[in-house]
């Protein structure tokens, strides 16, 4: 087993060069495609001084460009710091504060509020936007993905480092991160995935947001491990998600309870063809 989850795609992606890791929106990214990705995220985070042990934050949509970003990330040792989409300026400006983030990958869908942080984060030093560039001078992910050099003097990298600092709602205070190394994750990943049987053949349907613990365990993690294909949507549209599950002939659906209560009363002439569907997960 691989002991961090730099190494853990790059072995997926040598057994299985060519099949879908991604598909979204209809377009594909093989998982040999997401591992270079990967790979030209991590050197240029190298360059731009990025060690190991510093922060990025992520704080972007569900997307083939967040997993590429949370495991280029990882590559060069850095640990990821998830952002909840649905925070305020202020919110988020606490939490790239408080975890001293080095580095932050943001959708352009966010760059406002990116721009606005960042005046209160000292640390901060690399910023890429994924989609379009809003002010002069601003590096993008395709401007990253672009570069030849996708090579780099990779730290030694083991089980117990650092991978991901995920913050806790703050219901009682002030959020706090809660800190995972690469050994916690794939522990976690590995024993999901001997429980639910999960092999390449599976394809999961993601709707849950991805800078979550579950759909970055289940959704995400556990997927790369085994091989299994990500069918990624931005947002929980009832008659979308069914419509994806057939098209995809998805075997594994994650959701809230919620999310199965409209799926569940939806009229029978919008239900899809769900039988593609081996097992449902429920959390939250």
């Amino acid at each position: 087993m691989s002991e961090t989850l730099g190494s853990m795609l790059r072995e997926t992606a040598r057994s299985f060069p060519q099949k879908p890791a991604i598909i979204y929106e209809g377009e594909t990214t093989s998982y040999g495609r997401l591992d270079t990705m990967s790979d030209a995220i991590a050197a240029y985070l190298h360059r731009q001084g990025v060690e190991l042990g510093d922060r990025v934050g992520l704080y972007c949509i569900n997307s083939p460009e967040f997993i590429a970003s949370y495991y280029g990330i990882a590559k060069v040792g850095a640990v990821v710091v998830p952002i909840n989409l649905l925070l305020g300026s202020e919110e988020v400006a606490y939490i790239l504060a408080d975890a001293g983030v080095r580095g932050l990958i943001y959708h352009d869908a966010y760059a406002k509020t990116a721009h606005t942080v960042s005046e209160s984060v000292p640390t901060l030093r690399v910023r890429i936007v994924v989609g379009k560039r809003s002010v002069d001078g601003e590096v993008t992910l395709a401007d990253v993905l672009s570069e030849s050099a996708t090579t780099f003097e990779s730290p030694t990298i083991n089980a117990g480092n650092l991978a991901s600092v995920m913050y806790t709602s703050g219901t009682t205070g002030k959020p706090k991160g809660a800190m995972l190394t690469h050994g916690n994750l794939i522990a976690n990943a590995s024993a999901i995935r001997d429980a639910m049987k999960v092999t390449s053949d599976d394809v999961f349907l993601v709707v849950l947001p991805m800078f979550h613990s579950f759909a970055a365990t289940v959704g995400t993690h556990l997927p790369v491990m085994t091989g299994a294909t990500i069918s990624a949507m931005l947002r929980f549209i009832p008659d979308d998600v069914g419509k994806t599950i057939e098209e995809t002939k998805a075997t594994v659906f994650l959701g809230v309870p919620s999310m199965y209560t409209v799926l569940a009363n939806l009229p029978e002439g919008r239900r899809a063809d769900l039988s593609s569907l081996r097992i449902a997960v429920s959390g939250g």
